[in-house]
């Protein structure tokens, strides 16, 4: 695109950034009516997406390092992912449980795709199954479940 029309459009670089990045991110469409294999859901979705021109995981690894697009990237994960999925969740700890979620899906996105670690590439269904587990303790917990563990 020639650097014209981004500034006619968008105003600068920036703002195409600001506007087209985070809105890779939103959660909203994948959120069911029920809570009940959520985790199972989303692992399928995240392993198995189709991958697109534009690679959301490795413009957020590259983008990390500068200020200004840092602060973008993390208005826009907290606004259309993290929000949205901690207000499906509900109390208690929908905030945690939901920045906990997002921290997984990005952590395995940046191994499994940005640095293409075998392990998470190797046996897939073994790998949705792992992480489909670990979605649906972080989905399901409450902090009095921890209580309960400590305890015993």
């Amino acid at each position: 695109v020639h650097p014209s029309l981004v500034n006619r459009y968008f105003g600068s670089k920036e703002q195409l950034f600001a506007e087209a990045v985070p809105a890779t991110f939103s959660v909203e469409p994948l959120l069911p009516d029920s809570a009940k294999g959520f985790g199972f859901q989303l692992a399928h979705y995240v392993l198995t997406k189709e991958k697109a021109d534009f690679d959301a995981t490795l413009a957020m690894v590259r983008s990390a390092g500068n200020g200004d697009a840092a602060r973008m990237l993390r208005a826009g994960l907290e606004e259309r992912f993290v929000g949205p999925l901690a207000d499906w969740l509900g109390a208690p700890s929908a905030d945690a449980r939901a920045g906990m979620v997002v921290s997984v899906l990005a952590g395995v996105a940046i191994m499994r795709d940005v640095l293409g670690i075998d392990a998470l590439k190797a046996d897939q269904d073994v790998v949705r199954q792992l992480l489909g587990e670990t979605l649906e303790q972080i989905i399901d917990r409450r902090p009095d479940d921890a209580a309960g563990d400590a305890a015993q």
